[in-house]
């Protein structure tokens, strides 16, 4: 399918498999409550818009080969990819790249917790729709990336509201970039390992 919208009135999840054989638009998949999933099969890029949720968890992943990046757009007040600050986890996962299409100060990611997994390209900064592009996000609970299981990719994110409060980030042999409009810093007070 290459243009998805789906809107939930009142409350309920939103659940989408995608077997995707040329690249999609994920334009719209909003919830007042509940959570939104979105798995992509295919080599096939992502574009995604707009995906929030008042109060649920989000889980996007789009798999298949190198070619499987996600793509996030912005604007002002209207990150792409949005859950509540408070309790709630926002997951994505490519096996491409996980970059921003706008070079702009909006965020690409809000969300409690913010994990990002990219298997080839890297997150924030490398494929297709990076060049000189920020990828912003607002996570208050914890921020997580991986590249390391792929190529180690480099990850640039920007915490572009309050602190960023670091979960694990692993990129192996690749560069981490961090910044922040306030503190960086552990998610939890322990003595494990935030870097790899």
């Amino acid at each position: 399918v290459p243009s998805l919208d789906a809107d939930v009135a009142t409350a309920g999840a939103i659940d989408i498999d995608n077997l995707a054989d040329v690249a999609a638009f994920v334009n719209n998949l909003s919830t007042p409550v509940g959570s939104i999933a979105y798995d992509q099969e295919g080599n096939f890029g992502a574009t995604i818009t707009r995906v929030v949720t008042g109060n649920g968890d989000v889980t996007i992943t789009n798999t298949g080969g190198t070619g499987a990046d996600i793509a996030i757009f912005s604007d002002v007040g209207l990150p792409g990819v949005e859950a509540d600050v408070v309790d709630d986890t926002v997951s994505i996962t490519a096996s491409g790249a996980i970059t921003a299409t706008d070079g702009d100060a909006d965020a690409e990611v809000v969300g409690a917790t913010v994990t990002l997994q990219a298997g080839d390209g890297g997150v924030g900064t490398e494929g297709a729709n990076a060049p000189g592009n920020s990828f912003d996000i607002n996570a208050t609970v914890a921020f997580n990336a991986d590249t390391g299981r792929g190529d180690d990719g480099n990850i640039t994110v920007d915490d572009i509201v309050g602190d960023l409060p670091i979960g694990l980030v692993t990129a192996d042999a690749g560069t981490v970039t961090l910044t922040s409009v306030g503190a960086i810093d552990d998610a939890t007070v322990d003595e494990v390992t935030d870097f790899v």
